[in-house]
């Protein structure tokens, strides 16, 4: 064989056993459990501050499994509903804000999982998170972002 095939297919060979160690990687890590674990207890900090009190009208957000993810709501209006999916190789982020019955924005994203030496983070275009609380605060901004909006009620 020629030199050229040889260090081609050594490249390929390379590039294949990388891949296989982040897939191994990616599969074996605690990002996903560490992620849900933050989220959890990010949500049970805004359910107990007491500004947020105020603005949630005595509805709590609630964080719930579902299929291949979790589902975190807050019903009173305006309502946010994030559906958080794990691919394995990717989170799938579906946002639907709710002004009022009639009024509603959705939103959907993703953020790769990506392997940097033997660090697993979660990837937006050129926005990295690299620990669960960037990643937590950045799925959970919607919510915060609708209590801003609200007028403190007495």
């Amino acid at each position: 064989m020629s030199d050229w095939i040889e260090d081609e297919a050594e490249q390929m060979r390379l590039a294949q056993e990388k891949a296989n160690q982040n897939d191994y990687l990616i599969a074996y890590s605690n990002y996903w459990a560490d992620l849900t674990e933050q989220i959890k207890n990010d949500v049970q900090s805004i359910n107990d501050n007491p500004v947020c009190q105020q603005r949630l009208d005595g509805f709590k957000i609630r964080i719930r499994k579902d299929i291949d993810g979790y589902k975190i709501e807050k019903t009173s209006f305006p309502a946010v509903y994030i559906t958080l999916d794990n691919t394995g190789t990717a989170i799938k982020i579906n946002t639907e804000i709710a002004r009022n019955v009639d009024d509603s924005t959705k939103q959907r994203e993703t953020l790769e999982v990506k392997v940097n030496g033997k660090r697993v983070y979660l990837v937006k275009f050129e926005e990295a998170f690299l620990i669960p609380e960037q990643a937590s605060k950045y799925i959970l901004k919607p919510i915060l972002d609708v209590l801003k909006e609200q007028l403190k009620k007495g």
